[in-house]
């Protein structure tokens, strides 16, 4: 179990199990090192039990008739050798073209899932902002190997991750829904979490099918 322990202004002792397998640990400042390495130690068996969720990431060799994930769905990747490197969608076939053996088949095919990802999170934010009367800057899509997003509460900008392509809509609205709420309650208050509910009701399913899914661009 590998644990990353960080000391912030904060005036209670918080444990989150993260996507890359890490335990990050937030400690008041002052809080001796003894309470908090007895307060970890007293919550092992929900720290394991939150480790065993946690997918591994899938192992890809990006051959051809490889079953990848895109959007909840399975995709079939096919590849053929053309003059051009490139990677486009084709119902439930991603027809990826090579150049050379040399080609970064997982970069071409990472680039493919951001477009496809991109368009889905433009929609879900028009979709949402105006109904939470919240103002968003831009959105970038970016490798994340503990957050599935993040929000610039001080001008908006949303981050998500790469991730977030493999999963269902119904996931990935939830994130967005999760970001923009920071825009009305930055912290992860009871007030945050009220509101979640009222947007979202089922938000805390949609959260565990989302942990539930394969990972393949942590």
């Amino acid at each position: 179990m590998k644990i990353q322990a960080e000391r912030r202004d904060v005036r209670h002792l918080y444990i989150r199990v993260r996507r890359d397998r890490t335990v990050l640990v937030t400690i008041p400042r002052a809080m001796p090192d003894a309470v908090w390495q007895q307060f970890v130690e007293s919550r092992r068996a929900w720290i394991e039990a939150s480790l065993a969720k946690i997918p591994p990431p899938a192992q890809y060799a990006y051959t051809d008739g490889e079953v990848h994930w895109l959007l909840g769905r399975r995709v079939t990747l096919r590849v053929q050798k053309g003059g051009e490197n490139r990677c486009r969608i084709d119902g439930d076939t991603a027809v990826m073209t090579v150049r050379s053996a040399r080609t970064d088949r997982a970069a071409l095919l990472g680039a493919c899932w951001a477009q496809e990802l991109s368009a889905v999170l433009s929609d879900l934010i028009t979709q949402w902002a105006p109904r939470m009367a919240v103002h968003p800057g831009g959105f970038t899509i970016r490798r994340m190997k503990s957050r599935w997003g993040s929000c610039q509460t001080c001008t908006g900008a949303l981050t998500f991750a790469l991730d977030l392509a493999v999963k269902p809509v119904a996931c990935i609205e939830s994130v967005v829904v999760h970001e923009l709420n920071h825009l009305i309650e930055p912290s992860h208050s009871p007030r945050f979490h009220a509101l979640m509910t009222h947007w979202l009701p089922d938000w805390k399913e949609r959260k565990r099918r989302l942990e539930a899914f394969p990972r393949e661009f942590s």
